[in-house]
């Protein structure tokens, strides 16, 4: 294609053209600001500086000035909600949804606060019932996302497979990615049943190793069903390729995989193991586990024996790493014979010192507990517990 030299008096042509349009448009957003009432500014404002009652005070009396935008009753709504006041949140969404003239983007918008709304005050069903309709518009992620939350609320987990399935399925981002968390609670909840319903456990470890054959909760299960299916030599092994892909998560077994492999008289093959472990990911909870396990065997001559070399390596590991902790547990597994009054005072001092030690931490929102979480019952997010206890000695 040749160049003309004609064209190049279309040049200004175009840049006419373009410098009239932004004058247009710069005109046309000046008079849209004029026509803005000025309250909707100070409340603009008020939002800014955090004054969110003096907000609240200037955005409901634009609303009442313009009550036919439904933009400002979305800013109301969720500022509303964002203060606690569910209650008025729920009547600002209820009632666009009554309008007849509001769009369907906006209605479908309003439908979503509404759920955002009954979710907040604690009323799931009034929750689900509010974002199931919106399957198939363009709030279907965000609702999806949220009946999960409220499926995971109420332990409803076939539910909360169901929907991550379909979120997957359906080709859309999302953040929820806890589908192997929902099939190891089924297995939990199996194993738990009196008697254990084993048939059921062993279906849902196989789904949740089909989400992630490498995940720890997978080990953990896996290491679980052997012990209720009293095959000792399997839990052992279950363990120990935990402790091989995730040593950090093998200190939340450890009390019970020491006291297995001394049963089976394999004190030798569970020191290899918790040396290598301690080594890669030192945790106060594996010399616990030797401890706690010590005075229990001591009316039987060979697990005392057994576990001779498991208490020669905690101590050692105590000089290497102490804490108030494990010195509580080490003076406790000592013959009261062994203790001299001095022993025994110390003993005492120790217990009121660890009374809130030995918890574990979420990462995200700082709830302690005494019990090791997948899911946070704090702040209900998954993963934010570190596998050791905030005694630990790093």
């Amino acid at each position: 294609m040749e160049f003309e030299t004609w064209w190049l008096l279309l040049l200004p042509a175009f840049f006419s053209a373009g410098w009239f349009a932004a004058r247009w448009d710069l005109r046309q957003t000046i008079k849209a600001a004029h026509q803005l009432p000025a309250t909707y500014f100070k409340g603009l404002n008020h939002l800014l500086h955090d004054e969110q009652d003096l907000a609240v005070e200037a955005l409901i009396d634009v609303v009442k000035q313009d009550p036919n935008t439904p933009e400002l009753h979305f800013a109301l709504g969720a500022l509303f909600r964002r203060r606690g006041e569910t209650d008025r949140a729920i009547r600002v969404h209820d009632n666009l949804l009554t309008r007849r003239d509001l769009s369907a983007t906006h209605r479908e918008q309003a439908r979503y606060e509404l759920g955002l709304d009954y979710l907040n005050a604690g009323l799931l069903d009034q929750a689900e019932a509010a974002l199931k309709p919106l399957e198939g518009t363009p709030f279907a992620v965000q609702a999806q996302e949220q009946r999960i939350a409220i499926a995971q609320s109420v332990r409803d987990w076939p539910l909360a497979i169901q929907l991550s399935k379909a979120l997957k399925d359906s080709g859309k981002n999302s953040s929820v990615t806890h589908e192997i968390h929902y099939h190891c609670a089924l297995f939990d909840e199996a194993l738990a049943r009196n008697p254990a319903d084993i048939t059921n456990a062993l279906a849902n470890l196989n789904n949740a190793l089909l989400c992630d054959p490498s995940h720890p909760r997978v080990a953990l299960s896996k290491a679980e069903l052997a012990r209720v299916n009293a095959q000792p030599a399997d839990y052992l092994q279950a363990v120990e390729v935990l402790g091989e892909s995730h040593p950090d998560f093998a200190s939340l077994v450890a009390a019970q995989y020491i006291k297995v492999s001394t049963q089976l008289e394999s004190s030798d093959r569970a020191l290899q193991h918790l040396a290598r472990w301690w080594k890669v990911a030192p945790s106060q909870d594996l010399i616990l586990g030797v401890l706690s396990n010590t005075n229990k065997g001591a009316n039987s001559a060979q697990v005392t024996t057994e576990y001779r070399a498991l208490s020669a390596w905690a101590i050692t590991a105590m000089q290497d790493k102490p804490s108030t902790l494990s010195l509580e547990a080490r003076l406790d597994s000592m013959n009261k014979s062994e203790l001299t009054e001095s022993d025994q005072s110390v003993l005492e001092q120790l217990r009121k010192i660890n009374v809130k030690a030995g918890r574990y931490s979420c990462k995200a929102c700082g709830f302690k507990a005494r019990s090791f979480y997948w899911q946070c019952p704090g702040c209900h997010q998954w993963e934010t517990y570190s596998p050791k206890t905030d005694a630990q000695a790093e």
